[in-house]
């Protein structure tokens, strides 16, 4: 009897000493392997991971600025195979997403120079279906339009959300490959748009960042309203996360320099001080997009970037905040996060420019 009673008190000890295993265990080394490189066509190409299918494995949509999509199907073990192009012209962004509810991943993409969204219905077993366009008259950037699919009026159906060069307009799914125009809101020069319920209210919210270095919340009362604004340290890339384990969704922003504001579950957010943003400015210069995903496996959230110098990795800490992780081969476009070969660790896939080609990278970590 003392021998089992002194065991759980080693055990109790250990687990509060971290030595049980969890998040104070030593960070593991991450480490990614190219396997696989795909041709595209295109200086500039945007990524979009998804079961376009519905075989059960993750596809890659590679849409670049060349004005040719790209679907390559994969096998589940990291390699891929292409299974259909089509030539839609310019386009500037690409997300994924079951739009019409059959179990297929379906495609949205922003064409600037017509001024309009696309989007191409999956089916089951097969291809992409034929485009359907949607003009809007949101005018859009001609080398970056941030979309985000989210279902804004709680319907059922996940909506496309827009941001163009001088506001962030909102389209409804009607469920048939078809939008209507919801909403908009007038932002000068939006670079980055994220939607989350941060209040806890059941409604989405919206983050906005700009090309002047600062960013916006504004709280969603209902499908189609975004109302009192609450200005925000920083700009780009804004992502949300809860990075503090406390159910709530805090915000960072990536762009020049990392800033992080933790939320209180009400939506009020607090800017974390007492770190060193210029730390990670060589990671962070620059970014198209973030892709937020726990890479080594230890419980924190990690952010992957798309960034045209010195790529990389930050990695989460137990403080809210990020270190620098390892490098990416080189400067990319476009960057996916997903299990790619089903091991259960998530991989990345990079679109690089030169020579234009989306390199599958394996996650290797132990």
């Amino acid at each position: 009897m003392r021998t089992d009673r002194l065991a759980g008190w080693v055990a109790a000890l250990a687990l509060l000493l971290g030595c049980g295993g969890g998040r104070n265990q030593p960070r593991p080394e991450v480490s990614f392997q190219k396997v696989t490189s795909l041709s595209v066509n295109g200086i500039r190409t945007s990524l979009a991971a998804a079961d376009f299918d519905g075989d059960g494995h993750l596809d890659i949509a590679a849409a670049s600025d060349s004005g040719r999509l790209t679907v390559f199907g994969g096998r589940g073990d990291g390699s891929f195979a292409q299974r259909q192009q089509i030539q839609l012209g310019t386009t500037a962004a690409i997300v994924a997403g079951d739009m019409d509810g059959n179990g297929a991943a379906d495609v949205v993409l922003a064409r600037p120079d017509r001024t309009e969204l696309v989007v191409l219905l999956g089916q089951l077993g097969g291809m992409l279906g034929a485009p359907v366009a949607h003009m809007i008259s949101n005018v859009l950037a001609p080398t970056n339009v941030p979309l985000v699919l989210r279902d804004v009026d709680r319907d059922g159906r996940i909506d496309v959300v827009a941001a163009g060069i001088s506001n962030v307009t909102i389209h409804r799914n009607m469920g048939d490959g078809t939008l209507m125009d919801m909403g908009t809101y007038a932002f000068p020069y939006p670079d980055g748009i994220a939607l989350a319920d941060l209040d806890g209210d059941g409604w989405d919210d919206l983050v906005v960042s700009g090309t002047s270095g600062s960013g916006v919340f504004l709280r969603g009362p209902d499908a189609t309203t975004f109302s009192s604004p609450t200005e925000l340290a920083g700009g780009g890339g804004p992502a949300v996360a809860d990075l503090d384990d406390d159910g709530d969704l805090d915000v960072v922003f990536t762009n020049a320099f990392l800033s992080v504001h933790v939320n209180d579950g009400r939506g009020h957010l607090q800017l974390l001080t007492g770190r060193d943003p210029e730390a990670l400015v060589t990671r962070t210069f620059y970014v198209s997009g973030t892709v937020v995903a726990d890479l080594d496996g230890d419980g924190r959230q990690d952010l992957a970037l798309s960034t045209t110098s010195n790529p990389g990795l930050l990695m989460g800490t137990d403080d809210r905040w990020f270190q620098l992780g390892p490098d990416l081969p080189e400067a990319h476009w476009s960057i996916a996060a997903a299990d790619f070969d089903e091991d259960g660790r998530v991989d990345l896939a990079a679109a690089y420019p030169v020579p234009p080609e989306v390199h599958v990278l394996v996650n290797r970590t132990r």
